[in-house]
């Protein structure tokens, strides 16, 4: 490299250092004389809003407390009754539905008939927010030909209507089938919202005295699937079970199902069978099954 580019380069360093103690000096805040305030712009003080004090650690926070559900008016309850050749519905203005089924040509205990439902819960096609606190406000009930209509008004003036009625039907037997139309019209200056609601469906109750309330054990029945096992065949010829009644027995799956087996066997051999219960867990209908072995020895 010859002279005259070294000299060009050493000017061009000079001069970026000359620049960079220029910048420094007119970026370097200046000394204030004695006395002198630095000029500043305040904003003025603000105000906050009055508000209570938070509680002190440990004491009870204040929960505002639920609206109370308004308690339903008494009134008399009025019956109407819809009947074909099989069966008869009596229907109630108790929350607009059927009170009780009754099944003309099934016969119960005592030559009674077999009625499903019953007017001590709740009536079927009952609109309620809450089954174990039902409110079965009173429906304007009337009667129109072969079918029973309900109407009540909620204070939101929310319009309910009910249509109780037989379904037509070509058949002369097994006719129990009836329809529920519903409609619902909303004639209130504001939106009806609900958060959830129930459709009541009626409740079972045993027919025999020795019936169990909610479950039986059988040598019939479903399996875990659903589908229905009958091993009732598979038993020891000369034997036969029944349910036992006991206290003690349980659903099985809080304790073990209990049955018996009677009889006097005539035929020796090795038997397996299964029994059946119904899950109360499952949502559906399906059963627990438990295999069971029974050796007969000839004497």
């Amino acid at each position: 490299m010859d002279r005259t580019a070294w000299i060009a380069i050493t000017l061009c360093v000079l001069g970026l250092v000359v620049w960079q103690i220029y910048v420094v000096n007119q970026t370097r805040p200046k000394p204030l004389s004695a006395g002198a305030t630095p000029a500043a712009t305040l904003s003025p003080s603000p105000t906050f809003a009055a508000s209570p004090a938070p509680p002190p650690f440990g004491s009870p926070a204040a929960i505002p407390s639920p609206s109370p559900i308004p308690a339903t008016p008494a009134f008399t309850e009025v019956k109407e009754t819809l009947r074909n050749s099989d069966v008869e519905f009596h229907l109630t203005n108790r929350g607009g539905g059927i009170a009780e089924a009754v099944l003309l040509h099934h016969t119960a205990e005592g030559g009674k008939r077999v009625s499903l439902n019953s007017g001590d819960h709740i009536p079927i096609g009952a609109i309620v927010d809450n089954p174990a606190a039902p409110s079965l406000p009173e429906y304007k009930m009337t009667r129109q030909g072969d079918a029973v209509e309900f109407e009540y008004v909620m204070p939101e003036q929310v319009t309910i209507r009910k249509k109780y009625f037989f379904a037509p039907t070509q058949d002369k037997k097994d006719n129990y089938l009836a329809e529920l139309d519903v409609d619902v019209q909303n004639a209130g200056v504001n939106p009806y919202t609900n958060s959830g609601y129930y459709l009541a469906l009626g409740s079972a109750a045993p027919i025999h005295p020795k019936d169990y309330p909610s479950y039986t054990v059988a040598c019939y029945g479903a399996d875990a699937t659903g589908g229905f096992i009958d091993d009732c065949k598979k038993l020891p010829p000369g034997l036969k079970l029944k349910e036992f009644s006991d206290p003690t027995c349980a659903p099985p799956l809080e304790k073990p199902a209990c049955v018996v087996i009677s009889g006097k066997p005539t035929r020796a051999g090795r038997y397996t069978f299964r029994l059946s219960a119904p899950n109360l867990s499952s949502g559906g209908v399906r059963g627990i099954l438990r295999s069971f072995m029974l050796v007969v020895r000839p004497r």
